[in-house]
Parts: structure tokens; C-alpha cells; sequence
């Protein structure tokens, strides 16, 4: 199940995509984000490519669609 995070601010979401590596790599486990609102998604795009299917912005700022 992902953790629905309320974000659109690109730099909270660079600092939540480098925390999702590190326990990842730390509990060598997977974590599933979606970034609800993600209104800067764009300016990482490729950041957030490279993870996926493991985070999902979601455009809707009430919660997945």
C-alpha cells in the first residue's frame, strides 16, 4: 500500500525521493509513494521516472484519484 503524501513543493519531494533510497537501502526493503497535489512534479520528472512504479504524482490536492 503507498504512503499518500500531500506535496507540491519540488524540493520536499527531491528530499522524500533521497529518504526513500536511504531506508530503502537501509532496511533493503520497497517503499510506494504518491505525491498528492505535485504541482512542481514536473521540474523532477526524471527523478521521479526513475523510481517508478514506486512513486505517483497525483494531481488531485484532496487525494488519489
Amino acid at each position: 500500500m503507498p504512503l499518500v503524501v500531500g506535496v507540491d513543493s519540488a524540493d520536499v519531494m527531491a528530499t522524500l525521493l533521497k529518504l526513500k533510497a536511504e531506508v530503502e537501502d537501509a532496511k533493503d526493503s520497497t517503499m510506494k509513494f504518491v505525491f498528492s497535489g505535485a504541482s512542481e512534479a514536473h521540474l523532477l520528472a526524471e527523478d521521479i521516472g526513475n523510481t517508478s512504479p514506486d512513486v505517483a504524482p497525483c494531481c488531485d490536492a484532496d487525494g488519489p484519484v
